[in-house]
């Protein structure tokens, strides 16, 4: 059975997934939807193809334990939280719900970073707008269901009914990193050697990355800038802190004095302490929103103008990828990065 190691939360929970009612017309990014899984393969750790084959198997998902007959062939998700991470791994998805159309979706509210690989595997919408369609789910057969317990996708109210209509591994995103998430679900798919050739390729390319930046000032945090509310900062043990250390970035967090712990590893800092909040930062990575970076912005407040940061252009950006991590979001941030740090 898998070793869930657990995460502090990560900023997109905090934010209630609130990026999800942006308005706006879909990215054309081609390096988003490359698919990527392909490079993997040189890079596996040691097999465990035995164990893949190994069903019925028992796992442990955020409800608890569910037993899998055999390894799955038709599988729904109804988080496209986890749809890109399902599709890394070479799951059979038939379809995934749809998200609300926004900046970070294409049309059918599949996510930038993994929508053409999806298209191309014909995976359908399951139902959009993340208006879940139990109908809809069952009209597709099938064997395995992959939902969410957290966020605006989750589907806790429903989770009876889909265990009525097939086997059902329910997933808190928030609380495990994207690797465990990987996982997790490859426990319960029986994709365990996919799962470690994702993780092992990560771990190449943090590396490579580390070796082509000159770090920022230290300490470096995580910022959304949300204008006249302040500042929520993701703090140095969640996801966004750790793809930093990773980078040999050291992250840290603003003074607890200024800010207000509101999950854990999430401080909050109000429109009137955001300059001293940031006054021993070294630099600001901001969460980006949208197809329009936020550095400007934030650069130009008033308030954090005279920041050491800003003062000294140490404000770089997670591009919009960086909102749902999952393999492909988390290269696609580890190259914003390092274009941002070696030009």
């Amino acid at each position: 059975m898998v070793k869930i190691r657990r995460r502090a939360t990560t900023m997109l929970a905090v934010a209630a997934l609130g990026i999800s009612t942006m308005t706006g017309c879909s990215g054309s990014d081609d390096s988003a939807t490359t698919d990527t899984t392909a490079t993997a393969g040189d890079t596996a750790k040691t097999s465990t193809s035995g164990v893949e084959e190994s069903f019925p198997r028992t796992v442990t998902d955020a409800k608890g334990e569910v037993t899998i007959d055999a390894k799955p062939q038709r599988v729904v998700s109804t988080s496209p939280s986890m749809t890109g991470t399902l599709l890394a791994l070479g799951v059979p998805v038939v379809a995934s719900a749809g998200a609300p159309v926004t900046d970070l979706t294409d049309g059918d509210g599949f996510f930038m970073q993994w929508a053409e690989i999806a298209h191309d595997r014909g995976v359908e919408v399951a139902y959009p707008r993340l208006d879940i369609d139990l109908d809809a789910v069952d009209s597709f057969s099938p064997d395995l269901i992959v939902g969410s317990v957290v966020g605006a996708d989750a589907v806790n109210d429903e989770y009876a009914q889909l265990q009525d209509i097939t086997t059902t591994v329910m997933v808190d995103y928030i609380d495990l990193s994207w690797q465990d998430q990987t996982r997790l679900l490859a426990e319960a798919t029986g994709t365990e050697d996919k799962a470690e050739e994702l993780i092992a390729e990560y771990e190449r390319k943090v590396k490579e990355a580390a070796r082509k930046i000159t770090a920022p000032p230290a300490p470096a945090i995580v910022a959304f800038y949300r204008a006249a509310e302040g500042l929520m900062v993701s703090g140095p043990d969640t996801q966004h802190g750790e793809i930093l250390e990773d980078l040999g970035i050291t992250a840290g967090d603003v003074d607890e004095t200024v800010s207000q712990q509101t999950r854990p590893g999430i401080r909050t800092v109000s429109r009137e302490n955001m300059a001293a909040a940031l006054a021993d930062v070294g630099s600001v990575f901001l969460m980006q929103t949208g197809t329009e970076s936020p550095v400007a912005a934030f650069s130009e407040d008033p308030l954090v103008s005279t920041a050491p940061a800003v003062q000294k252009g140490d404000v770089y950006f997670f591009d919009e990828y960086a909102w749902r991590l999952d393999y492909y979001s988390a290269l696609l941030t580890i190259d914003s990065i390092v274009e941002q740090l070696t030009r």
